[in-house]
């Protein structure tokens, strides 16, 4: 009898693992938005409650307005920032075999003035192949994003119109201890307020430095620009040289030998200083995340989610972290008790 219930629970473990894995492998498209649901959730959720409890509101109403409201401050504007950036990009890809050209007549003035070479006339050409394949999948990759928005907001309006209910389950739930979930709702706020909102304002920060330099040189299309280069401030490591390097050269090709000397100098100087400056005010100030932690999130989440992985990768890794914490929370302290 045993043995017959033993291979009963085995067999309903083994269908829920089956159907689980063949959900999860249909739902895998959607992970980002889920996430993106996640992530507005923890900064909607006060202020719908704020509606509901002091302003009495319905739910309902509460929810619809907040969502209404995060779409016009947050959506609305990266929507146009995106459309700017994609139109370039696809005129950019059109006329990949110019800029080709350019990039070529630069290359070999340089070799030509210091007597070296730097780029082989069949690396370049592999290099131009390579950008074509970037642009064309940039491009994929906006418009894969709308989808991803609308999974995103109907997720959201019904993880918002039943909080509590779902903040109950969780809690009644894991597996954990009232101190150990404190703690994991404490620093979980934390850890995605400081990721959402550091990573973006950091970025945006040097945006508008390398902006006024644009503006003051006179620079074309410096929407574009600026928006590249906030963007790609983001990026580990390369960062926001993204932005203004391209256009240094673009400068020096077409002939503004000065303009593009003083870009360049100004990009490495102020808005290469301001990105440690300003990622550790903003980060310090918000939770307090080591920026070793950023730079390592963003390189396994570029990895995992793609784009979105500069916003999901870093607090994915101070998730991580946390676990330790609570770990030692939870287990430490029985472990010292066996001990003794």
């Amino acid at each position: 009898m045993q043995m017959e219930l033993t291979l009963k629970k085995l067999l309903f473990v083994f269908l829920l693992v089956f159907l689980g894995y063949w959900i999860g492998m249909g739902l895998v498209a959607y992970v980002n938005a889920g996430l993106g649901a996640l992530l507005f959730y923890f900064f909607l959720r006060e202020p719908v409650n704020q509606l509901v409890e002091k302003r009495k509101w319905k739910i309902g109403k509460a929810v619809w307005v907040m969502l209404l409201i995060s779409f016009m401050v947050v959506m609305l504007p990266l929507g146009i920032f995106i459309g700017v950036v994609g139109t370039k990009i696809s005129s950019i890809s059109l006329n990949l075999q110019e800029t080709s050209k350019a990039i070529t007549a630069f290359i070999n003035q340089i070799e030509h003035q210091y007597q070296i070479e730097i780029l082989s006339a069949q690396n370049l050409e592999k290099l131009m192949g390579f950008a074509s394949s970037w642009l064309g999948s940039s491009v994929g990759i906006i418009t894969d994003s709308l989808g991803s928005v609308v999974v995103m907001y109907f997720l959201l309006y019904y993880m918002l119109l039943d909080y509590r209910a779902m903040e109950l389950w969780f809690v009644h739930e894991l597996p954990l201890s009232k101190q150990s979930i404190r703690l994991m709702g404490r620093e979980l706020k934390q850890l995605v307020v400081s990721n959402a909102l550091g990573i973006p304002l950091t970025a945006l920060a040097q945006g508008l430095l390398a902006w006024i330099c644009y503006m003051f040189l006179s620079v074309d299309d410096t929407l574009f620009w600026f928006v590249l280069t906030a963007f790609s401030a983001m990026i580990p490591f390369v960062g926001a040289a993204l932005g203004y390097v391209p256009l240094s050269i673009l400068l020096y090709t077409e002939g503004h030998e000065t303009q593009a000397w003083v870009l360049l100098i100004y990009g490495v100087v102020v808005i290469g200083m301001a990105d440690n400056l300003v990622r550790m005010f903003f980060q310090k100030r918000m939770g307090n995340v080591h920026p070793l932690i950023t730079v390592l999130g963003v390189i396994v989440g570029l990895q995992i989610f793609g784009f979105l992985g500069l916003i999901f990768g870093p607090i994915l890794l101070s998730i991580f972290i946390l676990l330790f914490k609570v770990y030692q929370v939870e287990f430490g302290k029985l472990n010292g008790d066996e001990a003794g």
